[in-house]
């Protein structure tokens, strides 16, 4: 693993953290669509992907979903 990966695991990782807290624990999809009913372990995805420029270190792209 690259030292820049290794970085930004790191980060990503902190970001995960603040990313939970804010969202309280819990998954917001059940806020956005009412009917969806959350099972599962959360997890915290990037609103706006990656691959189309989404930044997964910055906590205003990120949510928390199960």
């Amino acid at each position: 693993m690259s030292d820049k990966r290794r970085a930004e695991l790191a980060i990503r990782k902190r970001v995960r953290e603040e990313v939970l807290v804010r969202d309280a624990y819990k998954c917001v999809a059940k806020h956005l669509v009412p009917e969806v009913e959350c099972a599962g372990p959360l997890d915290v995805d990037e609103i706006t992907p990656r691959g189309r420029g989404g930044d997964w270190l910055d906590p205003d792209n990120c949510q928390t979903l199960c």
